[in-house]
């Protein structure tokens, strides 16, 4: 049995995809797997395979990704696709055939002028093993759509069994939603919702500048890329304007079509915070999901303050249970990045995983 660790080449998306359908629950397929690896905006991704005997049995690979730090342009690397075939991993392992496949691909990410590399993955072990640290962790939320009747019981049972504490917090909640439709009607503020268009794009591009130490760089390439033309999932723009003004936005996709998940991808509001549009790109999504009829909302939080300061918001509107938790892991390369932000990296806020939303 012969083994060999090397870059892509062409003609291994077959072997490539064949390990997907082994692996994941919901296998990519050739437009999919060319659209997020090999023709993003920012170029080809960075892919390294194990072979044995000339079957593809692990891949790993790392998407560039153009980004602020501190006003400096950088570029990251998303570490996607991280994976061995199942009855290879043992061996893979013992014989450290998993850290030299992450470490060929982190050396040629490096050698490509890109210093910062991130993944997410609810198995850290092996990829602290091959160098990466443990930056923090992600939970997901999600709000069940499927049956108002089970919320009204569930309502109806706590309350009924509760103390006045709860009764008040419910009470509370009810009130503050109240307040901002009417804010949001007081201050004229519009939300639309579709397609996005190229002209979206360039709009957004020119009229929003990316927010917080770091930041993925929201080019009109990058968002006609993510969102546009993405085979993946059917992506849309929810808008807040007021007389004409943009003051945020919100992606949203839904995957599988109608009667799938829905996920909160990428929140951005004009000059920071601001619970009424907030609000207002919230309660449209929600319209947006049912319409379509979404069965469950997704969404994902951080440790961060910056991301939790979004996501309590949401949380107190309906996104309240965490069903999935998974490791955020970062590798630097010193050499190239300067050490002035080196820490603002490392307490890097996890807005990331809503500017890419869905986790491979």
């Amino acid at each position: 049995m012969n083994y060999e660790i090397r870059p892509y080449q062409t003609g291994d998306e077959t072997g490539i995809l064949d390990l997907y359908r082994q692996i994941y629950p919901q296998p990519r397929t050739l437009a999919q797997w060319a659209w997020e690896y090999r023709d993003t905006a920012a170029g080809p991704s960075v892919i390294y395979v194990i072979c044995k005997d000339k079957e593809i049995i692990g891949h790993y690979a790392i998407l560039p990704l153009p980004a602020f730090c501190n006003g400096k342009k950088i570029y990251l690397g998303k570490a996607e696709g991280a994976m061995i075939k199942p009855q290879e991993r043992f061996v893979a392992v013992r014989k450290g055939f998993f850290k030299e496949l992450v470490n060929r691909g982190r050396t040629d990410a490096f050698n490509r002028g890109i210093p910062v590399i991130f993944g997410f993955t609810s198995k850290p072990r092996d990829f602290v093993m091959a160098g990466f640290q443990e930056a923090g962790k992600l939970y997901a939320l999600q709000q069940d759509l499927r049956l108002k009747y089970k919320t009204k019981v569930w309502l109806k049972n706590k309350l009924g069994k509760s103390n006045d504490l709860l009764e008040a917090s419910f009470l509370d909640k009810v009130c503050s939603t109240i307040k901002l439709r009417k804010e949001i009607a007081n201050q004229q503020i519009e939300t639309t919702t579709g397609p996005m268009m190229p002209a979206d794009a360039a709009k957004i591009a020119a009229e929003i500048p990316t927010q917080g130490v770091i930041d993925v760089e929201r080019s009109r390439d990058y968002l006609e890329w993510r969102y546009q033309h993405n085979p993946f999932a059917q992506a849309f723009f929810i808008a807040a304007r007021c007389e004409g003004k943009l003051l945020g936005w919100m992606a949203v996709s839904v995957d599988g079509g109608d009667h799938g998940t829905g996920y909160i991808l990428d929140t951005c509001i004009e000059g920071g915070s601001s619970d009424v549009v907030l609000y207002a790109l919230y309660q449209r999504a929600m319209s947006h999901f049912k319409a379509k009829n979404v069965s469950y909302v997704n969404c994902w939080r951080s440790e961060h303050p910056k991301d939790a300061g979004i996501m309590d918001h949401y949380i107190r509107w309906g996104l309240r249970k965490r069903v999935h938790v998974i490791n955020f892991v970062l590798h630097i390369d010193d050499q190239q990045v300067d050490p002035s932000f080196v820490m603002d990296i490392k307490n890097w806020s996890i807005s990331m995983a809503l500017t890419e939303g869905r986790m491979g």
